[in-house]
């Protein structure tokens, strides 16, 4: 009789033992495949993350380029720049020690006092009103060149360095795309305000202008 209690005792000694085992062992995977989990999801919000950056690089480099494209166009299509600027001014610098005359230009808000005229701003605001062959002209200044009609974009003169009745303004102008040159030499006024000009008579002049657009 105390064999049977015995065995029995032992029966569910060894039952208990491997239903701990296979409660660890359960327990050891579950752990194992949230860990593999939690891996897995790093992972792909590491590599969503370095995609949306790489996208944003890509973006702005994209952007960058387009606005530099933009830039470019733009300059390219303008009639008149900065360089052709520079470029007239070593001319007239040239071109004015050739004829023993010194120039300067000149722009809206830096005049020269053309015999007591404030030149180009009294002419752009038409308080002197230009004026070609008997033609009141609606010139405007401008910094591109672009658009119709007549596009004042340099005024030289050697107003500064020249004397009484022998100084000569000259208007640089792109009249419809096409480039002329004007000249005054007009020292007096008038009851109806008009500073006449015609177009110069020099060819170097004309075609150290022409020759910009060329």
């Amino acid at each position: 009789m105390k064999k049977v209690v015995l065995l029995a005792s032992f029966a569910a000694s060894i039952l208990l033992f491997a239903a701990c085992g296979s409660d660890t062992t359960n327990s050891s995977s579950a752990s194992s495949t949230s860990s593999s989990a939690v891996a897995s999801s790093t992972t792909t919000e590491t590599s969503a993350a370095t995609a949306s950056t790489d996208s944003s690089e890509v973006a702005s480099s994209h952007s960058s380029e387009a606005m530099t494209a933009d830039t470019s166009s733009t300059s390219e299509t303008n009639l008149w720049t900065s360089e052709k600027a520079a470029t007239l001014t070593d001319f007239m610098k040239n071109w004015g020690n050739t004829m023993g005359q010194e120039y300067h230009a000149y722009e809206p808000g830096h005049n020269v006092d053309f015999y007591g005229v404030a030149v180009p701003d009294k002419v752009l605001d038409k308080s002197m009103q230009m004026v070609v062959d008997k033609q009141e002209i609606p010139i405007q200044w401008s910094t591109t060149g672009m658009g119709a009609g007549y596009q004042l974009v340099a005024v030289y003169s050697d107003a500064k360095t020249g004397s009484f009745g022998a100084m000569h303004l000259y208007f640089f102008v792109l009249v419809d795309g096409q480039p002329k040159v004007y000249l005054t030499e007009q020292n007096q006024g008038n009851e109806q305000n008009y500073l006449y000009f015609h177009e110069t008579d020099n060819q170097d002049l004309k075609d150290g202008f022409e020759n910009l657009f060329k």
